[in-house]
């Protein structure tokens, strides 16, 4: 039982090692259009002004990582999804379990 929670908790602490890194991604791509907006760039050259126009509508979709068809895009909230399902799925099979047992 012991060994069981531990690899449990062990797998759920790697997931987690890949989620944060990813959702730190999102977060930071997400920054970038906002901080090239709040730069000083208005009255600068025309070439600068197109410049950071395109860097902003570049900017506008974030970064993700994701696996087509078999994960969404990896962020925090997706991890916290992942938890609370993981958590129903393994107090519904000891439900099951302790009904059978008895």
């Amino acid at each position: 039982m012991i060994k069981g929670i531990f690899v449990v908790g062990c797998c759920l602490f790697s997931a987690f090692a890949f989620t944060l890194p990813a959702d730190d991604l999102h977060t930071m791509s997400t920054d970038v259009a906002k901080a090239i907006y709040d730069s000083n760039w208005i009255g600068s050259s025309l070439s600068i002004q197109k410049s950071m126009v395109i860097m902003m509508c570049r900017a506008q979709k974030p970064l993700v990582i994701n696996v087509e068809g078999v994960l969404p895009e990896i962020t925090c909230k997706f991890y916290a999804t992942f938890l609370s399902f993981t958590m129903t799925y393994f107090m519904t099979l000891r439900a099951l379990i302790y009904r059978y047992n008895d």
